[in-house]
């Protein structure tokens, strides 16, 4: 019996290996930093996605089994099952290579350098001198508070407990004097306002212990 299912087990090994060097592609430094069970969870998801395979495959090979059909179709059929299975884990992966490994290579680049550890408390990460694009792409991975587009020059300091909910986030950023400050994503914290020349200095500070 074995013998007779080891095309099939190949077919969902491949399919699990380029997968998971596919989730390995796209889940780059700026994506685990700030969201360390990205991995783990779309491991789970392939082999979900690996298991479901394998229970349809069973049942195809059962049904082309009674109709006599040839070994050769019987694969092909396999590999077309498994790929469906994992269709929607393929589009997704490959839509966040193009975005984080091309179309964004350049600016994600330029992020990590700027990006460091700190740990005041267990864990914890740290940035100066953020250009709004760069913030922005943080934002879209966090749940750090989203900036009107005119901010520049953002820094920000984030601490956090890995088993107590314990954190603290500070962020500092500057606004032209002209411009009105958009409170609506501080409120849980405090906001403290500086003028220095023709800029707003925004400093926000949130924290749980």
């Amino acid at each position: 019996m074995l013998r007779k299912s080891i095309k099939y087990l190949a077919i969902l090994c491949i399919n699990l290996i380029i997968l998971t060097g596919l989730l390995y592609l796209w889940t780059d430094f700026i994506e685990v930093t700030f969201n360390s069970l990205v991995r783990p969870t779309e491991f789970f998801k392939i082999i979900g996605s690996t298991l479901l395979s394998f229970i349809a495959i069973c049942i195809a090979i059962r049904i082309f089994r009674k109709r006599n059909s040839s070994i050769m179709a019987r694969i092909k059929i396999s590999a077309l099952i498994t790929i469906l299975m994992s269709s929607f884990l393929y589009v997704n992966y490959l839509k966040m290579i193009y975005k984080n490994r091309i179309e964004k290579r350049d600016l994600r680049k330029e992020l990590a350098i700027k990006i460091a550890a700190a740990n005041q408390l267990a864990y914890g990460t740290k940035a100066t001198h953020l250009t709004f694009d760069e913030y922005q792409e943080i934002t879209q991975i966090t749940w750090f508070p989203k900036l009107q587009k005119h901010a520049d020059n953002i820094s920000f300091l984030y601490t956090y407990d890995g088993f107590l909910p314990d954190y603290s986030f500070s962020l500092s950023f500057d606004l032209p004097s002209s411009a009105k400050l958009d409170s609506t994503a501080f409120k849980h914290g405090d906001v403290r306002i500086d003028f220095i020349g023709n800029k707003k200095r925004i400093q926000y500070n949130e924290f749980q212990d």
